[in-house]
């Protein structure tokens, strides 16, 4: 299995909200798809991204490694869907 895209998204709006709950909300999506998704992406990098302390979450070291990363691989993708929509416009 790979990283998605929809790992990163949920991933950036955990660190943004501190929350699984209002992550899940930003990118509209369940809480339980949202808790999945980051529990997929941990094990995919073996290790935590989070502490849990109860519904509070602290960021981790690796996670503040990782967040310029999927920041920018978010960042790219909105730049492909902003060009394309342009490019569609402009051909029709």
């Amino acid at each position: 299995m790979r990283i998605t895209l929809r790992q990163l998204q949920i991933f950036e709006a955990v660190v943004h909200t501190g929350s699984v709950t209002a992550a899940a909300e930003m990118v509209s999506i369940s809480q339980p798809a949202a808790s999945q998704a980051l529990r997929e992406l941990e094990a995919l990098l073996g290790r935590p991204l989070f502490r849990r302390h109860g519904k509070r979450l602290q960021i981790t070291p690796q996670a503040r490694h990782l967040m310029p990363q999927a920041r920018a691989v978010l960042s790219q993708i909105e730049q492909i869907e902003s060009n394309i929509n342009k490019i569609i416009i402009i051909s029709r």
